[in-house]
């Protein structure tokens, strides 16, 4: 999926705040990474997901769904959960439990019609896991093919994803388009899917590879990679209406001068007073993306700041998702650059009048560490971060790493 990348644009009161202070290209003392496993085929592009005994879940693109497990000495083990979704069948999304343990995903191709689908997965007595199909897309193209990064649940069990491609604007399977859309959980069993939005319409942004987030309300947001009034990607929020259907409002539009972030690729994340935070992978002073925040307005207006401005030395392309640890400082990676090429791990630490101090965690790429971080972050409970990379490793496919602090 990384080739659908390109570039983006968007409008709204645009205020810039440029970070130059960033910490030396090494470790702080105490920060250390560990490979925990190393690929053998097809690097994962997701992050990993913790289930309640501390064991680690994740996707790749050839092994299906597998499993670490956390031994003694700090040694970790490598299983399958299920490879069996059938042949040529993509599976490289994020997956979420939801209370009973059972695992949710997606794949961006397969089955009857080959444009994917959603997918259950449920634990069986001896250690298996079985599968069900709950929703595999048409080949009408209405309602969108491609479902990616993932879906996530409401407070009522519903789920919601995105579709990369199709929809009503989206013209051909693979047009520029996409789609939002609910899963329903019926009492008999199955599920029901319901399309909230398509995109592509005009001036609308397409292409929402970056998945979906819910504020308290039930509203959901999202960024779109392209469109846009600028053509440089967008900021949506679809907004529930009492009838039922659902409202698409565009927050922001990229690209509305030269040095502005473009192509928006990662899931939003919200802090504890409503504000907005994200990554753009290309734009910004140096070409090389941006970390941005969103502030409400008075009138539903939204202002965007950019918090850091990615030169090479410091990270290029970041294309994981912004994750906040205690504190409320905020940790992401980059797909490339840092000291050896392979990516970077920083941590933004907010300052005094609106300024974040960018502090260097780790880089990526040397000897036979990972390189190329693409999937989302996540904290374990005693605040170690856990990630993983596409390539690198001791055989070039890709790892899960953590960072110990």
């Amino acid at each position: 999926m990384r080739s659908n990348q390109s570039q983006l644009r968007l409008t709204a009161t645009l205020s810039i705040v440029v970070m130059a202070l960033i910490a030396a290209a090494t470790p702080a003392v105490g920060q250390q990474e560990t490979v925990l496993y190393n690929f053998t085929t097809a690097g994962p592009q997701a992050g990993v997901v913790f289930d309640a005994l501390g064991n680690l879940y994740g996707t790749d693109a050839s092994q299906g769904v597998y499993e670490l497990t956390p031994q003694t000495g700090g040694i970790w083990t490598e299983s399958t959960v299920y490879n069996n979704f059938g042949s040529n069948v993509d599976t490289e999304g994020d997956l979420i439990f939801d209370s009973a343990g059972n695992l949710y995903g997606v794949t961006i191709s397969g089955g009857g019609s080959n444009l994917g689908f959603v997918f259950e997965l449920k634990p069986s007595s001896g250690g298996s896991w079985t599968e069900e199909t709950l929703y595999a897309f048409p080949p009408t193209g209405v309602h969108g093919n491609s479902p990616y990064p993932g879906v996530i649940f409401d407070k009522s069990g519903n789920l919601y994803g995105t579709t990369f491609y199709g929809g009503a604007h989206g013209g051909s399977t693979y047009g520029p388009g996409g789609t939002v859309f609910e899963l329903i959980p019926q009492p008999g069993g199955g599920w029901t899917e319901k399309l909230l939005h398509s995109f592509g319409n005009g001036t609308d942004g397409y292409f929402p590879y970056g998945g979906l987030i819910l504020d308290s309300a039930g509203n959901l947001y999202g960024t779109a990679t392209q469109g846009g009034m600028f053509s440089k990607g967008a900021i949506f929020e679809l907004i529930r209406q009492s009838n039922g259907q659902w409202k698409e409002k565009i927050l922001y539009n990229f690209g509305s001068h030269p040095d502005d972030g473009q192509s928006p690729y990662t899931r939003l994340v919200f802090d504890s007073v409503g504000n907005l935070y994200g990554t753009t992978t290309a734009g910004g002073l140096d070409a090389n993306g941006t970390v941005f925040e969103l502030f409400p307005k008075a009138g539903g207006r939204w202002t965007e700041t950019v918090l850091l401005n990615f030169v090479g030395s410091n990270g290029s392309s970041p294309e994981s998702a912004l994750v906040f640890d205690s504190a409320g400082n905020l940790y992401g990676t980059t797909f490339s650059g840092g000291l050896y090429g392979g990516g970077f791990l920083y941590e933004l630490i907010p300052g005094g009048n609106g300024n974040w101090l960018q502090n260097a965690v780790h880089n990526f790429g040397n000897g036979s560490d990972g390189s190329g971080v693409e999937g989302n972050l996540r904290f374990d409970a005693s605040g170690n971060l856990f990630g993983t990379t596409l390539g690198g490793g001791t055989l070039g496919e890709g790892t899960v790493w953590e960072i110990k602090f």
